[in-house]
């Protein structure tokens, strides 16, 4: 099944059988968590065994996991510790479907976690709502050299998860500098009358920015 044959199926529970390019392993499940669903992050314990992550466990020091199908761990252990626990497949890494994927009680990503999980090779795909185009999770930052120079220059592209993202300078963009002029800035429009940017500056990523660069 390709990854895109489900996309927009009104099945709330669905997550992927299997997620493209996922890397699937088996895992025990600490026991007494009751149902947990399709889809939820996991984390892995001290005693190797994993257990559904709350933000605070959704970090770049620990293990993390994507659950491939709801598995019952039964009610709390009782006293001798006697509750065995349930093995399970897990994702380790792989492309999935945004909105599919969450942490414990249910509880939403939040962009920060999504670049976390990025970093283990959990990477989402995302409707853009526009173009009906996927776009793995990340935005375009395009710069513009904006000098007039003939041929124009290309564009210099870079990409963002959605956050804070750091400007880059035209040191790394290197776009020929007019005649008497230095780069002194970008801008988010060609005749400067938008949004100033400095090199190095934060900019908040929720889509693709387009940058001018503005010359002094």
């Amino acid at each position: 099944m390709s990854l895109y044959e489900k996309i927009g199926e009104s099945k709330p529970s669905y997550l992927l059988a299997k997620a493209e390019g996922a890397d699937p392993i088996g895992i025990n499940l600490t026991p007494g968590q009751g149902t947990v669903k399709a889809g939820t992050v996991l984390f892995k314990e001290s005693n190797g065994m994993y257990s559904p992550a709350a933000a605070a466990d959704a970090v770049i020091t620990k293990d993390l996991v994507v659950l491939s199908e709801e598995v019952d761990t039964g009610d709390a252990p009782d006293h001798d510790g006697a509750a065995i626990a349930e093995t399970a497949v897990a994702y380790r890494a792989g492309h999935f479907v945004d909105g599919r994927v969450f942490l414990k009680s249910d509880a939403a990503l939040t962009d920060a976690i999504k670049i976390v999980l990025r970093a283990q090779g959990i990477v989402f795909n995302q409707m853009d709502g526009v173009s009906n185009t996927f776009d793995n999770g990340s935005h375009t930052i395009t710069y513009v050299a904006n000098n007039s120079a003939s041929p124009a220059e290309a564009d210099y592209v870079d990409n963002a998860m959605p956050g804070s993202y750091t400007v880059l300078g035209n040191d790394t963009t290197g776009f020929t500098a007019p005649a008497t002029k230095s780069f002194s800035k970008w801008n988010t429009k060609a005749d400067g009358s938008g949004t100033d940017y400095a090199a190095a500056a934060t900019l908040t990523v929720s889509g693709g920015v387009k940058l001018y660069a503005i010359w002094a």
